[in-house]
């Protein structure tokens, strides 16, 4: 059960940095860390901002990750025990994961709304 403890932990580590980092605008667009939907990718703009939304749910999602991954060294558990903890902690980060997918989503189509009325007709 270490090695799950220590995936969870480094795979909270990672969406953290994932959500800091394309937050923050030092990760732009690229194929492998942020939130892949199509408003997020059809600007710079809208990349940054949308992650600017997310960044508090997917924080959440990386420390319930990470939480889990030291309560898997820490408390003695049986194993049975230790796959619930795993499966509510996995829950937790998805449900934050969904949530700020969401935020940063309608944040993307709320900024190339802006963007395509600026335009002129």
């Amino acid at each position: 059960m270490e090695i799950a403890g220590v995936v969870l932990v480094l795979a909270g580590i990672v969406i953290v940095w994932g959500a800091e980092a394309t937050a923050s605008g030092r990760l732009g667009i690229n194929g492998l860390i942020g939130l892949r939907f199509g408003a997020l990718l059809m600007s710079d703009r809208a990349w940054h901002l949308g992650h600017r939304a997310a960044r508090v749910p997917l924080d959440l999602a990386g420390a319930f990750l990470i939480l889990t991954g030291i309560l898997v060294f820490v408390l003695d558990l049986p194993e049975d025990a230790v796959g619930i903890l795993v499966i509510f902690g996995a829950i937790a980060a998805l449900a934050m994961i969904i949530l700020g997918s969401v935020l940063g989503s309608r944040e993307a189509n709320r900024v190339l709304g802006e963007d395509d009325e600026s335009l002129p007709s």
